[in-house]
């Protein structure tokens, strides 16, 4: 039977050769938390989260057929194009009465370009969006922008509606939990739960980084209060989550005021007498030894570090603001106190060197980290500051800023890694991300815990070596025998896959 929503709330489905561990839309459940406290009825399709078709999705969004609004939540090029699909699809089938809106990541920067392509959309919402869709609904609704002039900036591009706030929302502790539709179906399929307890980073110097654009015209880190962020991870803890995985750009910030929250948050859940264990994003600035010590009785598994690089010359490129030594010392304390760490890592940019390339080898080789696959290249994101120092060098597709290298040799080597043996290789380790957040927490028997330590480390050595490998043949002006070695990296990797198998099962007959 067919229900009427207000509005329905769409994450378009993606359809790749690489899986990677999916987890609730929290941007989609605050959207429709805050749409609630309007008064609107909301129903969430997350058709990326389920794997559904473009089909079953269609499906979906018509028999929930929405009355005032339908918004598609669109983080990457490849949400937005299966959801351009989709929109069009149903336009054809004559969904033309109703309000069809744009949001997220990607539509925020590339909203004009979007328009251009002539893409049937009545609006799109910039940057955040829980003021903005809810005074969008209030003038769907009722015809006019009564209440909202005051905060928000509204104009026309190509008769196309562009929302957008002035400032981004100061105090989040005024927004209402994420509704978390999708939170049981996530936790037993990957072990954890996500919670967003800041917005913003606190260092925003970061030279390839969208986030100080994406939330410009306020505060650069806006802090949740400690009671707020225990008061919504309680409620979880409830559900039977034992994980929680903060997914904030920087959970500490620079500050005492961050540090002092993050025990608050810590020792305010412990006091409830829940056993959880978290993980969350910081900077190599924010491993302080004191803090972190204090942090791991209390649960603290492991931390997610834009490391991004070894290499100084790098560094100052990417405006880290950190040398090799930092990065070091900050390890050095996860080391000593058992914190699993899951760095950043841009292994090639537009100057990157093959002796560049040999450096980051070596001490990857010694990180003792936890990454599935360390072979990236800068990306070059809209509204950065990169952009603008790369200048004249970029060359523009129609959605993306595309570089090569200065070093033709380096040039060779990440085409073959990228065109030839990460196609080839990275398929095998999709079984691994359902498995992945209950093991990184430390749960599970030791004899789990050491294969996936195998696993990482065979991974690493893998990559890496083949790595070396390539750059020693492109060295000599010779690619001879590089099919022959690829051959046997896949007849390796396939070994992993079926490893990685056997865990998984391990793991879900000990998680039952």
């Amino acid at each position: 039977m067919n229900q009427q929503f207000d509005v329905v709330l769409v994450q378009p489905p993606f359809h790749g050769a690489y899986n990677f561990w999916k987890s609730e839309c929290l941007g989609m459940g605050y959207l429709a938390s805050s749409l609630e406290s309007h008064g609107y009825s909301v129903k969430i399709i997350d058709a990326f989260l389920y794997d559904m078709s473009i089909e079953e999705t269609m499906a979906e969004i018509l028999r929930f057929q929405p009355r005032l609004l339908l918004g598609f939540s669109m983080l990457s090029y490849e949400l937005y194009r299966s959801g351009q699909e989709i929109l069009l699809r149903l336009k054809t089938a004559g969904m033309n009465n109703v309000h069809v809106t744009f949001g997220s990541w990607f539509p925020s920067f590339w909203y004009e370009t979007i328009i251009d392509e002539g893409v049937s959309v009545d609006s799109i919402i910039l940057a955040e969006g829980e003021h903005s869709i809810c005074a969008l609904t209030d003038y769907i609704s009722k015809g006019n922008w009564h209440g909202s002039e005051c905060f928000m900036n509204l104009r026309n591009y190509k008769k196309v509606l562009i929302v957008e706030q002035k400032n981004t929302i100061t105090c989040v502790d005024e927004l209402p939990y994420p509704r978390r539709d999708n939170l049981s179906m996530v936790f037993e399929k990957y072990h954890f739960a996500t919670v967003y307890s800041s917005r913003g980073c606190a260092y925003s110097r970061c030279t390839f980084c969208s986030v100080p654009s994406f939330y410009k015209g306020g505060l650069l880190h806006r802090l949740r209060s400690s009671a707020n962020v225990i008061g919504e991870v309680c409620e979880i803890i409830k559900t039977g989550v034992d994980f929680i995985f903060f997914t904030d750009e920087d959970f500490l910030g620079n500050s005492e005021e961050g540090y002092y929250r993050a025990m608050k948050i810590f020792e305010g859940i412990a006091n409830h007498d829940f056993n959880i264990h978290y993980a969350f994003n910081c900077t190599v600035k924010g491993v302080n030894k004191e803090l972190f010590s204090k942090l791991a009785k209390l649960g603290l598994s492991a931390v997610y570090i834009g490391i991004e690089s070894n290499i100084n010359r790098s560094l100052k490129r990417f405006g880290k603001g950190i040398s090799e030594t930092d990065i070091l010392m900050a390890t050095g304390v996860l080391r000593d106190l058992g914190i699993k760490l899951v760095p950043g890592w841009i292994m090639f940019e537009r100057d990157t060197t093959l002796e560049e390339v040999e450096g980051s080898i070596d001490f990857l080789k010694n990180l003792n980290a936890y990454h599935v696959n360390y072979l990236k290249s800068l990306y070059v994101m809209r509204g950065t500051l990169i952009e603008r120092l790369y200048g004249g060098d970029l060359y523009r597709t129609y959605y993306y800023s595309k570089y090569y290298f200065k070093d033709p040799r380096v040039d060779l080597l990440v085409r073959i890694l990228m065109n030839d043996y990460l196609p080839e290789v990275m398929p095998y380790t999709n079984e691994i991300y359902p498995i992945w957040y209950r093991l990184l927490a430390g749960f599970g028997t030791d004899e789990q815990q050491c294969l996936f330590e195998n696993i990482n480390s065979t991974m690493r050595e893998l990559s890496l070596g083949f790595t070396e490998d390539t750059i020693n043949r492109i060295r000599k002006n010779s690619l001879e025998g590089l099919a022959e070695e690829l051959g046997w990296q896949v007849r390796q990797w396939s070994s992993i896959g079926s490893e990685i198998k056997k865990l998984s099962v391990m793991v879900r007959k000990n998680v039952k």
